[in-house]
């Protein structure tokens, strides 16, 4: 495994002393206080906010250089992501507000992959699509544990196995 998701910057300073190499990604972003210590420890944020996108993009404009970022967006868990009015914001200023980033991943969150019936799986693939089509090309996550069992549709470019190696 060469890519880990974890949910709070304090795991991903304690796992970066282990796998130095790994890409971490940390799913609760980057607020402005926590940018400092985003950069010293090679971690990349999970975006979930213009409010996110703006401060980690003034890092990069403030001598950090390019830095990478995930963009998650909000097909439907309305749990974390930026939601539909933001991803138009974003998508008609893109180059403005993405300044500086390198945008690695673009991700969401199934609501109810553990049903593999559920019309939401599908109402989000297709979200999820539509998403990736309004913003600047990147790689993509859908799937975590549950999502893996969907099929290929719902796998993308990275899953996210996650609870599932338990």
């Amino acid at each position: 495994c060469d890519s880990f998701f974890v949910a709070r910057l304090e795991e991903g300073v304690a796992l970066r002393a282990l796998v130095p190499q790994a890409r971490i990604f940390v799913l609760d972003g980057a607020e402005a206080d926590s940018v400092p210590a985003l950069i010293s420890h090679r971690l990349t944020p999970v975006l979930n906010s213009l409010a996110e996108a703006a401060a980690w993009s003034a890092a990069a404009g403030a001598g950090a250089g390019g830095l990478d970022a995930v963009l998650h967006v909000d097909t439907g868990m309305s749990r974390l992501g930026l939601p539909s009015y933001e991803l138009s914001v974003l998508a008609a200023e893109a180059k403005k507000r993405l300044a500086g980033l390198n945008l690695v991943l673009m991700m969401s969150q199934l609501a109810r992959a553990d049903e593999p019936d559920a019309a939401m799986n599908r109402e989000q693939l297709s979200r999820f699509r539509q998403a990736l089509a309004m913003l600047p090309p990147a790689p993509a996550s859908l799937a975590a544990s549950a999502g893996i069992l969907l099929g290929r549709d719902h796998h993308f470019d990275l899953v996210r196995p996650g609870v599932g190696l338990y």
